[in-house]
Formats: C-alpha cells, structure tokens, sequence
C-alpha cells in the first residue's frame, strides 16, 4: 500500500477558539506548565498540531491548555489534512481503548475527551520541531 503524502504547510497562526481537544491533559503536568509559563516574558514552544478543517488537536494538548489558561487569543499550530494523509498515523496507548483517525476526529467534535495519554500519533513533519517564541503578555 503506498503512503499517500500530503505537503505539510509551515507555521500558521490560529484562533484558539477554533481547536478542539480529543483527549485530556495531565493536571500535575499542565499545572507546571501553567506556572513556568505565566513568569516568563516570552513563551518558547513547539507548534500544536491540528487537522485544518475542524481544528482537532493531535499534538500539543498541554501547550493548548496553558495558551487557554493564560489568554493568548492566537497560537502557532501545523495544520493537517488528517483523514486524508497516510503518512499520518494513530496508535493507542491504552489497550481497553481502541483509537482511529475517526476516533479521534469524533471524540473532538464531540466536547468530550478520551482519558490522558490515549493516542499516540506518528508522524514526520519537519516545523513541528521548530521552536517559536512569542509574548504572551502581547494578546492581539
């Protein structure tokens, strides 16, 4: 079966409000996260990584839940045609919860979320390992 590979677009910046969470975060984690980031005058982070037509996260639900808490209106985010792209592919952590593409896309549609550390996805997208710097005291 040949992979079918979509162009993977650079750096977008996105409405918060738009993404979608699939799955939960981590409280410890996102509470540590939260806290490192509301001293810092500047906020240096990966991209989240969402599908581009209904704005699921696939990557980055702890950044996503920090930019939330700390108001930023916008953040840098790695759109994806998720359904679309066989280079990007879904594994479950969690053997009792089966996970698939679909899966995913319903549960974030859906206002609910699978347990932390449900999903793991693979995938090779070179901007995702870029770092972006921007001030979250700057809202606009």
């Amino acid at each position: 079966m040949q992979r079918q590979s979509v162009r993977h677009p650079d750096i977008e910046w996105v409405d918060i409000n738009f993404l979608k969470e699939h799955e939960a975060v981590k409280e410890k984690k996102a509470a540590a996260y939260l806290r490192f980031a509301s001293r810092r005058k500047t906020i240096r982070a990966k991209p989240i990584l969402i599908d581009r037509k209904t704005g699921v996260i696939l990557d980055g639900h702890h950044r996503y839940f920090v930019a939330k808490r700390i108001g930023l209106p916008i953040v840098p985010c790695i759109c994806v045609d998720y359904l679309e792209d066989d280079t990007i592919m879904v594994l479950p952590r969690k053997r009792e919860i089966p996970v698939s593409k679909k899966a995913v896309i319903n549960m974030g549609l859906s206002g609910e979320t699978f347990p932390p550390k449900t999903t793991k996805h693979i995938y090779v997208i070179p901007a995702m390992h870029r770092i972006v710097t921007y001030n979250p005291k700057h809202k606009n």
